[in-house]
């Protein structure tokens, strides 16, 4: 009789053997208020340890980054020539980290020879874990799911962007090629999380980058010809189940909140748009992200040729007629180091040629898939569909051009770009 009435659970955590521990804990720390610099400084250090202990040095072999690396050496230079150290060691801490996550992501990789180790469930664990704390923020508070900037205060601000890349990979992982990542309770339990959090993040880029990474999980899906029929059927569903889940969340949610939301989606278009007229800087402040782009073409185009094509370097802002009344002590001779937006962020210091290595870099990773290869296609799946989202994030958020970097894309990039070169 005690037999009937046990109750046997069995949860395989060998999954768990396969994270990379410190690098959770080194990005668990910047969520924690790490410097950014610091953490610059501690992956440079692993770099140069890691070619120590291995003896040579070996060039990352990974799709883009040599040419865009090029282009950021030739513009360090020529910052260092035009703008001085100071503005030139501001956009080294925008621009460097990057790179050195995608070689610290193909190093860690070269010298996984047994497999012991796996990026992705490494990225799923810290993924979850970000949300996870997002969660307990909001219990922590009764105000947090009363209003839309108490909200985003919770869900929104804790390195969303970086949730959206993870999330797009565990929704391959768990839910199209159906495989267990850490273990089946756990994987659910950190999918549960990231999913509220980008949910409830009421950010536009955050749920438009997920969504877009998702669908493009499918389209290579169904290109390469992997289960095509059934692949369909769960982009229905999925389609469905977010609909249904999009009606729920305006019943339940605060109507004021809603419609923000709302309001905030439909304005999304006339954000980004810089044909209008700018004649104060009330007329900016109603459309910051237009009128930064604004300025940016027009200070390229009222550039000579040469500067046009290469840019005045690292250090180079832009220049910006209407300054916000809190930006006041902020904005040095007039200058922005930042834009609402990666390219245009680049096109004053690297020109043309700086753009066009920062668009290679994101395609060139994409188009592996076009290449037949059976043995690395759900690996070249998630890469090209992650790729996408952080190409549109640059366009409205920064992307790699950011003092907070896309850390996971990176590590991503330069882990399955191994991958790749180790079973050609």
């Amino acid at each position: 009789m005690a037999d009937i009435y046990s109750l046997k659970v069995k949860i395989d955590l060998s999954g768990i053997k396969t994270i990379y521990w410190p690098i959770v804990l080194l990005m668990m720390a910047r969520y924690f208020g790490l410097s950014e610099k610091i953490i610059f400084f501690i992956v440079v250090a692993a770099i140069i340890y890691i070619m120590g202990i291995s003896k040579k040095i070996v060039i990352p072999n990974v799709n883009g980054l040599w040419f865009y690396s090029i282009m950021i050496i030739f513009s360090g230079c020529l910052g260092f020539i035009l703008n001085g150290t100071r503005n030139l060691a501001r956009d080294i801490y925008y621009v460097l980290p990057t790179i050195a996550f995608i070689i610290l992501g193909y190093y860690l990789e070269k010298f996984n020879d047994k497999h012991a180790y796996s990026m992705i469930n490494t990225m799923i664990v810290y993924g979850g874990l970000i949300s996870f704390m997002s969660f307990l923020k909001a219990l922590s508070s009764v105000e947090a799911l009363t209003g839309f900037d108490a909200m985003r205060s919770c869900f929104g601000k804790n390195n969303i962007y970086e949730v959206c890349v993870v999330f797009a990979v565990f929704f391959y992982k768990k839910f199209i090629i159906r495989e267990v990542c850490v273990s089946k309770w756990l994987d659910r339990v950190l999918g549960f999380f990231m999913s509220i959090q980008i949910t409830l993040c009421l950010g536009r880029m955050a749920i438009i980058q997920t969504g877009v990474s998702i669908i493009m999980l499918f389209v290579f899906t169904v290109i390469k010809g992997i289960q095509p029929k059934e692949n369909l059927k769960k982009f229905a569903t999925s389609v469905l189940v977010v609909c249904i889940g999009v009606f729920i969340l305006s019943r339940v949610m605060p109507q004021s909140t809603w419609n923000q939301l709302i309001d905030k989606f439909n304005s999304s278009a006339e954000e980004i748009n810089s044909s209008q007229k700018f004649d104060s800087t009330e007329d900016a402040m109603e459309n910051w992200r237009g009128y930064e782009i604004e300025q940016a073409k027009t200070q390229w185009k009222n550039n000579n040729v040469l500067f046009e094509i290469i840019g005045e370097g690292l250090g180079k802002g832009v220049k910006i007629t209407y300054v916000p009344y809190t930006w006041a002590n902020v904005v040095v001779s007039d200058e922005i180091p930042l834009l609402h937006n990666g390219y245009y962020t680049l096109l004053p210091k690297a020109g043309i040629i700086g753009v066009c290595a920062l668009i290679w870099l994101f395609l060139s990773n994409i188009l592996l898939i076009v290449k037949n290869d059976k043995k690395n296609i759900d690996i070249l799946i998630i890469l090209a569909a992650i790729t996408v989202g952080v190409m549109i994030n640059t366009y409205v958020v920064r992307g790699p051009i950011s003092q907070i970097p896309p850390i996971s894309w990176a590590l991503l990039i330069g882990t399955i770009n191994y991958n790749i070169r180790r079973t050609e």
